[in-house]
């Protein structure tokens, strides 16, 4: 009876801790599904917001970098591709340039000029400035015209010129003008102002002058009036005077002098045959 009783509270002792072992891993199971959804709705609200792991962003950029690096070769090598049907052969040239000298003449320029500055210093006491504007219209542009007039105004002073002679000594090329340079001699003529029958005073003057003309096929204009200016026309130059050599013996001289009188004269009657016995080597 005893052994039947002990047996009775084993099995229901047995039983108490399956209950509460079981009881207890209902318990666990329901706190590890609490933190699950926890988890789960921490997650949910992270990705709501934005927040992502580090692990997922540097995954994306490297994505996104991938992907730009394959678009990168596709259009290299589509445009190798294009370049490789529509290429061109190019071959490198070597050009030389080859500068000449070209001769110019000046002779129409030098007249021109010359026919300038005889009008530009010529005139009158009864040159009126209707004369003179016309003289000097053929040769100066309306924006000089004004300037080239003054010269007129000497006539108040009751002062005439003349120019007896125009000698140019140098033309210079100015890109598309001249610069010609002139030695003029004129002859001023001064009226006296009181007495008519006095004698006028006359004074002859020799300067060079500088004028700049424009060319071109159709004509020439004065660009620049006429500015006085130095030239050197004489140097002092002293040419040495040969000096005889002392060591040579005066009769070597004579026999130099003798060969060589011989010589020019049989010179143009000399033949070939001759030349061996006057000169070296032939």
């Amino acid at each position: 009876m005893l052994q039947e009783t002990g047996n009775v509270q084993l099995a229901q002792e047995i039983s108490d801790q399956k209950y509460v072992s079981a009881r207890e891993q209902k318990r666990k199971q329901k706190q590890e599904e609490r933190t699950r959804k926890k988890e789960e709705k921490r997650k949910k609200k992270k990705e709501s917001q934005g927040i992502v792991k580090r692990s997922d962003r540097w995954l994306g950029r490297k994505v996104y970098r991938a992907i730009f690096l394959w678009v990168l070769f596709g259009c290299g090598f589509a445009f190798a591709v294009y370049k490789n049907f529509t290429g061109i052969d190019r071959h490198t040239v070597h050009e030389k340039e080859v500068v000449q000298e070209v001769l110019l003449d000046t002779n129409a320029l030098e007249n021109f000029a010359s026919d300038f500055l005889k009008v530009y210093f010529s005139w009158t006491e009864e040159t009126t400035v209707e004369e003179r504007e016309k003289q000097l219209g053929k040769f100066l542009p309306e924006t000089l015209l004004d300037y080239g007039m003054d010269m007129n105004r000497q006539t108040e002073k009751k002062l005439a010129s003349t120019v007896e002679d125009v000698r140019v000594w140098n033309v210079k090329r100015l890109g598309r003008d001249y610069a010609i340079t002139a030695e003029l001699v004129y002859q001023l003529v001064q009226q006296p102002e009181e007495e008519e029958t006095a004698q006028s005073k006359k004074k002859r003057v020799q300067e060079c002058y500088q004028v700049v003309i424009h060319a071109e096929k159709k004509g020439m204009k004065v660009t620049r009036l006429p500015v006085p200016v130095n030239i050197s026309k004489f140097v002092s130059y002293v040419p040495k005077q040969a000096v005889s050599d002392p060591t040579v013996e005066d009769s070597l001289k004579k026999e130099i002098h003798l060969f060589l009188k011989d010589f020019f004269q049989v010179y143009p009657s000399l033949k070939a045959s001759e030349m061996k016995y006057y000169v070296k080597g032939e």
